[in-house]
């Protein structure tokens, strides 16, 4: 059995926020924040393999679906947003992705993600079934 402690500093290695995975893609692919998100929504399916999530704070993680307000943004028309040439919404590091499934797509389709980066994280495991 996981303890409280361990859940609680378990939760940001399941989370990879919108601008973590940004500023991720564009320091490997040498690109822009935007030219990034350009690619991620033409290989949308990575993103749509992941579950969406919001950190609504250090020790509450949600999916997206489950949210209970409209505060936020989804985190696909964040990744939208900033494509277009927004400026991401200060909330770009509350919204995001299962970290473990995004690092492992993108390394399967060939992308140099560190496997320690892969290695540190933790599956998101959903609290609603």
């Amino acid at each position: 059995m996981v303890g409280a402690n361990d859940y609680l500093n378990n939760i940001p290695k399941q989370f990879i926020s919108v601008s973590e995975l940004l500023g991720l893609f564009s320091k490997i692919e040498k690109m822009t924040l935007e030219n990034s998100a350009q690619w991620l929504l033409n290989h949308i399916h990575i993103l749509n393999k992941s579950k969406k999530l919001v950190l609504k704070n250090s020790y509450t993680l949600i999916e997206y679906e489950y949210n209970d307000n409209d505060f936020y943004n989804c985190p696909i028309e964040a990744v939208k947003l900033i494509a277009s040439g927004e400026d991401c919404d200060p909330f770009g590091d509350c919204v995001g992705f299962a970290r473990y499934v995004i690092l492992m797509s993108l390394k399967e389709l060939g992308l140099d993600i560190d496997d320690t980066l892969i290695n540190s994280s933790h599956a998101y495991i959903a609290q609603n079934c």
